[in-house]
């Protein structure tokens, strides 16, 4: 039972692609229209099916629409094209045998040569397996591949056909072509609303949403510096000073020093002068005046008597230091003070100097003394030498004009800088303190100013948004600006709509030969969505399709979704916001969807209702709607006695009505019309079915 249901369930995914083969969306390329169907089927099928809808199967001319085709196929899927062997040639390539490989057999749908191929490699071969024919007799009809498939995956082509391995009759998808524009085909406005890659909205800020319905989105404009703003309420921007304490360079410098000979006491106490005078004739001493000389620059004055007879020293009279850095100055008479031995006079100190000989001569003077016999004796002079000192060197011929001595001194010196990055608003640093070569005068081995910069030696203009201190400032109309509202980045934006066709469950009856070993699924829709609402005010693309093709901002799948709703072929599952963006303080939806599961009747809808209601089945939620039909297994659990189908009988029996008009007769008329709705609409969903879902069907029909 269960595989006769497989079987039913595999012919009722065919049923009406004869009568109806825009089914699907159509798209639009190179001046042609081109769709896919939903189902699979013969080679045969497809062609007549195209036919019928005033199409044929789409034939690729170029690499560009092989490409093109390819992408409509998709992934993980086989179509048909219309590339045949109308002649369907015998060059059969049998298993062990050589190939022909011979492509001039195939002509295109209308008969022309191909212009354009993409075989598969080893491709066209003509096989034929060992099980199609069986003692001499074919066993498939026709035998050998005459027909033409295309890989959804590589865009590559193989001739195939019917094999007993696989299956007699071999499906698949198929792609139409039209020359012109079917009636099913909806143009998508050239103003169809997509968020722009950068936008801004006026109720949305920083920190909170104010009225969303009202908010007017506007494109976000770039700024010479590369920076996104708001077109709305700009405000000028406010001055902000950036600081940094910078580097340093080191340098090194040197100069000449120069400075003349420096008269230097060479010992602590060494003597520069001695002289002695007889104080009295009648005295057996001598009067002596010492004058020493020590390493600090001072002078001691030393005055005492000695004896004559042996040189001893008979009295210490004084001994005075005098404080001096410049000994070999000359120094004008100082009074030493009043001494004596029995007579009492003043002592007077004074010198005179000759600096170029780097000597002097030193003098002890006594005024007003009472006493008798002043007979004066100087002794030798001890000059000071004038040298240069301190790792200085004499200089000589013309440059002595400079200084006796000379010195090379070296010294460092820091150059500041500043980073030369630009901001973001392209302004640089502006230094403070430059640092520096000071020449080095009056250093020894130093530095004229420190490694370390001065702190905030460097500052750079920045502007800050009054509005929203974090925002970026922008350059606008010549001056820095910024608005209220932050600018949102399309990436930024989350698309809900992932999972929406996540339980979309086809009807895969037919596997890629043919064969019916899938999963199928009897009366399966199929999930669609439109756009209710979207920030900024795009209109509402749910409505009624008078209304909608009128409407260049609705996508033409929500044009064909309103003519399906018209029809009464789907069920509204519900309401989900459908994109939304993360803006730090909440999640705020900007566009919002409705949620249908569509089917390819009114009564496909009308059992799905009743039955899944019976079942415990659901259609899933908005944001991932769960449209799938029956499994035969489900199939059979359905009471078709406890679905309303008043809806459907009504639709078909005010179709006939106006058809009958007043007259009797043709209302005796019309519910023969009705009757004969009702069985055509069950033959068409149960044609080859037998006496099992078909026979249901019609029973339950009977007498409605």
């Amino acid at each position: 039972m269960i595989q006769k249901l497989s079987l039913i369930a595999c012919i009722l995914s065919c049923v009406s692609i004869l009568q109806a083969a825009c089914t699907d969306e159509v798209v639009q390329y190179g001046g042609h229209y081109y769709s896919i169907t939903n189902t699979r089927m013969t080679f045969n099928e497809a062609k007549q099916a195209a036919e019928n809808s005033n199409g044929y199967l789409a034939i690729p001319n170029s690499e560009a629409e092989n490409n093109f085709i390819k992408n409509l196929i998709g992934g993980n899927r086989t179509a048909w094209i219309g590339i045949h062997d109308p002649n369907k040639m015998t060059n059969y390539c049998y298993p062990g045998t050589e190939c022909a490989y011979d492509a001039s057999r195939f002509r295109d749908i209308n008969n022309n040569v191909l212009s354009y191929a993409n075989w598969n490699s080893y491709e066209p071969n003509n096989y034929v397996y060992i099980e199609d024919v069986q003692n001499g007799t074919p066993m498939v009809s026709p035998l050998g591949e005459h027909w033409v498939a295309m890989f959804g995956n590589s865009g590559k082509w193989a001739d195939t056909g019917n094999h007993m391995q696989a299956s007699p009759k071999i499906m698949h998808f198929a792609v139409f072509e039209f020359d012109t524009k079917p009636d099913c085909y909806f143009e998508d406005g050239s103003n169809i609303y997509e968020f722009e890659e950068v936008f801004c909205n006026t109720a949305i800020y920083d920190t909170q949403t104010q009225g969303l319905i009202q908010g007017v989105t506007h494109e976000c404009q770039e700024d010479q510096f590369g920076t996104y703003y708001c077109p709305e309420q700009l405000a000028e921007c406010s001055d902000h000073w950036e600081y940094d304490d910078g580097s340093s360079l080191i340098g090194y410098g040197s100069y000449t020093d120069y400075t003349n000979r420096t008269f230097t006491c060479p010992a602590n106490g060494y003597l520069l002068s001695r002289s002695d005078h007889d104080a009295c004739s009648y005295c057996y001493d001598l009067m002596r005046h010492d004058v020493h000389c020590n390493l600090d620059g001072s002078l001691n004055v030393h005055v005492y008597t000695i004896y004559k007879s042996n040189g001893a020293l008979a009295y210490d009279m004084f001994n005075k230091r005098i404080a001096s850095t410049q000994i070999h100055l000359n120094q004008a008479s100082t009074y030493l003070g009043n001494y004596g031995n029995g007579c009492n006079f003043p002592f007077y100190y004074r010198r005179t100097c000759n600096a170029s000989a780097g000597q002097c001569t030193h003098y002890i003077s006594l005024s007003g003394s009472t006493c008798n016999g002043r007979d004066y004796t100087t002794s030798s002079t001890n000059p000071i030498p004038a040298v240069c000192t301190n790792g200085y060197t004499a200089t000589s011929g013309a440059e002595a004009v400079n200084g006796e001595c000379k010195k090379t001194v070296n010294y460092t010196y820091y150059d500041y800088i500043c980073s030369n990055d630009l901001n973001e608003y392209g302004n640089e640093y502006i230094i403070s303190d430059t640092g520096g070569d000071c020449g080095g005068t009056g250093l020894e081995g130093g530095s004229c100013n420190s490694a370390t910069p001065p702190e905030d030696n460097c500052k750079r203009l920045n502007y800050m948004c009054q509005e929203a201190p974090d925002r970026k400032c922008a350059s606008v109309d010549g001056s820095m600006q910024c608005s209220p509202f932050p600018c949102i980045n399309s990436d930024a934006i989350q698309d809900n709509t992932a999972a929406f066709n996540a339980n979309q469950q086809n009807n895969d009856g037919w596997n890629e030969n043919g064969g019916c070993d899938g999963q199928i699924y009897i009366f399966a829709g199929d999930g669609a969505r439109c756009i209710s609402w979207e920030l900024g005010g795009i209109t509402d693309c749910c409505g009624d399709s008078d209304r909608l093709l009128g409407l260049s901002s609705c996508k033409s799948s929500e044009k064909m979704l309103a003519e399906k709703r018209e029809s009464k072929m789907c069920h509204y599952v519900g309401e989900f916001c459908s994109k939304e963006v993360e803006l730090g303080f909440d999640d705020v939806c900007v566009q919002e969807s409705e949620a249908h599961c569509c089917y390819n009747s009114m009564l496909a809808r009308i059992i799905n209702v009743g039955a899944k209601a019976q079942l415990g089945l659901t259609f899933g939620t908005p944001e991932s709607p769960d449209c799938r039909g029956f499994t035969p297994e489900e199939f059979q659990r359905i009471d078709l006695s406890q679905i309303d189908l008043s809806e459907f009988i009504r639709d078909i029996r005010n179709d006939a009505n106006v058809v009958a008009g007043s007259n009797t007769t043709n209302r005796v008329d019309s519910d023969q019309v009705i009757q004969e709705q009702l069985h055509e609409n069950i033959n068409n969903a149960t044609i080859n079915m037998g006496n099992n879902i078909g026979t249901r069907l019609d029973n339950h029909f009977e007498g409605l």
